[in-house]
């Protein structure tokens, strides 16, 4: 047994073969993706604070209410507080909604945009002109109706107005066009089966996911939904919206929510006004004689202004500008002049004098900031509930190069527990690729940690999982280990000898020669007193004999102990399940009846169940009912859409305080038509485990691979977050292990590859709301298995232990400590001077750089 003292190492300035198939299988199904847009350089407040107050001072000089502008998604200039947070009337900002309602509307098959209007209209198929009319031309503001600028007819009154000009002829601006679309959407949802609402539409598809919840709406004297000129939002919130249209028509954890063929026909003029887009103002020339195109100073500057501006304008200088080349979303609002338009007085509001003020400054620090700073090196923008900036600093538990010379490989699953009942939380870790168990016994100093060899070699071979509990009921924390190559192990606590001297261990023999054990958790099941142990075993074929060609069927099990459980005679199994390849056998009481109930789940094939716990047998045993996991969509998921999980990685809590537990876990999302999309999701527990589990999205890393999770209130603000772990060495659209080497960094990594991410996505603190994402650290070479949230330095605030794996003489424990402080730092501060390479956040196109021609290399990845 290894036993020795050291001192955890603090800043100073494997060949794991896990199978991973049933998840990678589904990416082949990937032909696009879109990866999450990031920062491109340091934060640039500070620098852009004089362009800033100038800009705020030029607004406020025409009756300015609010001034907010994202740069590289980080607000870099703002009049704060209530300013950016009260809705105000955005008039006919409005109109650019529709045009991505009109793209969601393409996505789900309700419409297209060159179909006939009478189509829908169908009392304008007889009509000569009408029924020429495309819904295109519509949005475009073509069709050939007049309209009187802040007169909105009624949808019915729309349809009933006049034709001055051929369909296509003439640009004529006004509200008749909008209120025409907003009659034909409420008819495609009335046809088809769906709330006969536009508005509702416009909010379960876009405005929901994207966390716009506080706006309101005027409706007209119809009662429906004003689409010229009816919204009422606040600054952040029309920026969320921007920010959404910045990258490409994406939601913040990159799932395409309109059809991208039509969102990018929305920035696309007419002939007869190459200007305006579909309901969108454009920087481009026009002839066109409409007043309102000619009185925009845009038309007369369009040499200073970037070519792929666009912009939404409402009366008054209400404006939503973004600038796709400078990742930059503007919000500008102002009081209405009422008087001043009665009066037809100019306001002399000049769009191009603004925005130079904000964009020349910014422009400038741009070119000084990288384009490739790394995660680690960002400053960080993540804030707790007082307001102060969160960060994270490394510190090293256990490591080749800190435990002396001790050689272990592919950390992964881990666990915290006193073990020595002396008041300190000890380590419990587990190192597949080396086979090794490890237990750091804790001090007062979190670092400084005695390290002990628990069990190595065959005994513990490919060790995946491990649980720790009472089993012998001596009052001492046992340890259960699970392993990939062929069995469980069992170690019995020594008690106040456990940091010197050996523990008595049993490899129960009903789990040998039975393919591969991956899950592993202790619970009393059956309400006797004692634990119990539920574990999921692979099956496949016997590892350690492999001429045993027949297949081993892949099984969820309860272990129930009789007897002490170092003897053979004690263990009796009940197969819980026999479904597929057996993923987890988590033990929760789903349903809240007072007993424990299991989450299973088949990898391969994307399923998961809840184990529903009836009743107790004679023999210890329990009555169960099997119930698939079936997911619904939630708010903001097209037609057509599914989703499946295998719940590898699994938490459990009340997000939507209905009282009931919902699942959070890793969700494979597909779309006919669409790429296919993962990431974390919470789904929301219904009525009666026989009924749809509802979908509610989180977020993801793509290309990265989430291979941990665990929720924990990281912010401090009373929310549970989560904090999810990284898998690098993969080709996730071949669905494999890539070539990448995991003893030395990959001299050919780039941004674009599968990459050993560690991020933290905040909860919004509302059952629906939008959660951030908020990056730590990205190395060339990482695997974070495990997580346990606590405050390893007693100083108030969360801290995280984790095993890492996929790294070489880099794998480990290691601790992160969380650090708050009034001014941003960077996001990670590693604990060596070496390390793999930090890495920058992936480009929006990194699919069309991934290398999926990688493949795995044995000699690449072994010593």
């Amino acid at each position: 047994m290894f036993c020795r003292q050291i001192r955890a190492r603090s800043p100073e300035g494997g060949s794991r073969m896990k199978l991973i198939a049933g998840m990678m299988v589904t990416f082949l199904l990937l032909t696009a993706c879109a990866a999450q847009s990031g920062s491109s350089g340091a934060l640039l407040a500070q620098e852009a604070k004089r362009g800033c107050a100038q800009a705020i001072a030029y607004s406020e000089a025409y009756r300015g209410l609010s001034v907010l502008v994202l740069k590289d998604g980080k607000v870099i200039c703002s009049t704060g507080g209530k300013s950016v947070e009260t809705p105000y009337e955005l008039w006919s900002g409005t109109k650019s909604f529709v045009g991505i309602m009109a793209a969601a509307a393409v996505q789900d098959g309700l419409l297209a945009l060159d179909e006939p209007a009478a189509d829908t209209l169908t009392e304008w198929a007889g009509d000569p002109v009408k029924s020429r009319v495309t819904l295109r031309q519509i949005l475009w503001m073509v069709e050939g109706q007049p309209s009187e600028i802040g007169n909105p007819p009624t949808y019915a009154g729309a349809v009933e107005t006049g034709f001055d000009a051929a369909p296509g002829e003439r640009f004529q601006y006004g509200p008749v066009p909008m209120q025409l679309f907003g009659e034909i959407m409420r008819r495609k949802l009335e046809t088809a089966g769906l709330e006969v609402a536009p508005l509702a539409y416009l909010d379960r598809r876009v405005l929901s996911p994207l966390g716009i919840s506080g706006y309101q709406w005027r409706s007209g004297a119809d009662g429906y939904p004003l689409m010229p000129q009816g919204a009422v939002m606040s600054a952040r919130e029309w920026s969320l919206f921007g920010a959404f249209v910045l990258r490409g028509g994406r939601s913040e954890d990159g799932t395409q929510l309109v059809s991208p063929e039509a969102f990018a026909e929305i920035f696309e003029g007419s002939e007869a006004n190459a200007a305006y887009g579909l309901t969108w103002w454009l920087a481009r020339p026009s002839g066109s004689p409409d007043p309102v195109t000619q009185a925009s100073d845009i038309r007369r500057n369009l040499d200073r202004l970037p070519p792929d501006l666009v912009l939404a304008s409402g009366a008054g200088g209400q404006r939503l500008y973004i600038i796709p080349s400078r990742d930059m979303v503007i919000v500008r609002q102002a009081k209405l002049d009422l008087e001043a338009i009665r009066a037809g007085r100019s306001q002399d509001w000049k769009d191009v004098q603004f925005l130079s003020l904000i964009m020349d400054e910014v422009e400038e620090q741009s070119h000084a900031a990288p384009a490739d700073i790394s995660i680690a090196e960002t400053l960080t923008n993540a804030r707790s509930y007082d307001g102060r900036y969160i960060s994270w600093r490394e510190h090293l538990i256990d490591a080749e190069d800190v435990n002396g010379d001790v050689t272990i490989r592919g950390g992964d699953g881990l666990m915290m527990a006193d073990i020595d009942l002396d008041g300190y939380p000890d380590i419990v870790s587990v190192h597949e690729d080396s086979g090794h168990i490890r237990i750091a016994f804790a001090s007062a100093d979190p670092h400084v940690w005695q390290l002990v060899t628990l069990g190595s070699g065959s005994q513990v071979s490919a060790v995946e999982d491990v649980a720790i509990g009472d089993l012998n009921g001596d009052g001492w924390p046992d340890i259960l280990a699970a392993c990939e190559e062929g069995h469980l192990v069992y170690f019995e606590n020594p008690g106040t000898l456990a940091r010197s001297v050996p523990w008595a261990s049993l490899i129960p023999e009903v789990t040998t020669g039975r393919g591969s054990w991956l899950r592993v958790f202790l619970a009393d099941m059956n309400g006797d007193g004692r634990l119990d142990i539920t574990a999921a075993n692979k099956g496949g074929t016997n590892i350690i004999a492999p001429e045993d060609a027949a297949a081993i069927s892949s099984t969820t099990s309860l272990f129930l102990l009789d007897r002490p459980p170092l003897d053979q005679a004690s263990w009796r199994e009940q197969v819980l399940l026999s479904e597929g390849i057996a993923n987890t056998a988590q033990p929760v009481d789903v349903d809240g009846d007072g007993d424990l109930d299991v989450l299973a789940a088949a990898r391969n094939r994307q399923e998961m169940f809840i184990l529903e716990n009836h009743s107790t047998l004679p023999d210890g045993m329990l009555d169960i009912a099997v119930h698939r996991v079936n997911i619904m969509p939630g708010v903001g998921t097209p037609i057509g859409w599914e989703a499946r999980a295998n719940a590898f990685q699994s938490d459990w809590a009340d997000f939507d305080g209905d009282g009931r537990l919902d699942l959070i876990v890793n969700v494979l999302e597909t779309v006919p038509g669409s790429p296919a999309n993962i990431g974390l999701a919470w789904l929301k527990q219904p009525e009666t485990l026989s009924q749809h589990w509802v979908f509610n999205r989180i977020g993801g890393v793509m290309p990265d691979w989430i291979a941990g999770l665990k929720l924990a209130d990281i912010d401090g603000d009373g929310h549970l977050d989560v904090i999810a772990g990284g898998y690098s060495g993969l080709n996730i659209l071949a669905g494999t292990f890539s070539g990448a080497p995991r003893l030395l960094d990959d001299p050919d990594a780039i941004p674009s590859d599968t990459l050993g991410r560690i991020a933290w996505f905040q909860n919004p603190g509302q059952g629906n709301g939008v959660w951030t994402r908020h990056d730590i650290s990205r190395r060339v070479r990482g695997m974070y298995d495990g997580w346990v949230g606590l405050d390893m330095d007693s100083d108030g605030d969360l801290d995280f232990i984790s095993t890492r794996g996929n790294s070489g003489s880099l794998d480990g424990v290691f601790w992160m400590e969380q650090v708050r402080t009034l001014a941003p730092s960077r996001n990670f501060t590693p604990a060596r001077l070496e390390d793999s390479q930090e890495m920058p956040l992936p480009p929006d196109d990194w699919i069309s750089q991934y290398r999926n021609q990688q493949t795995y290399r044995p000699s690449a990845n072994s010593e």
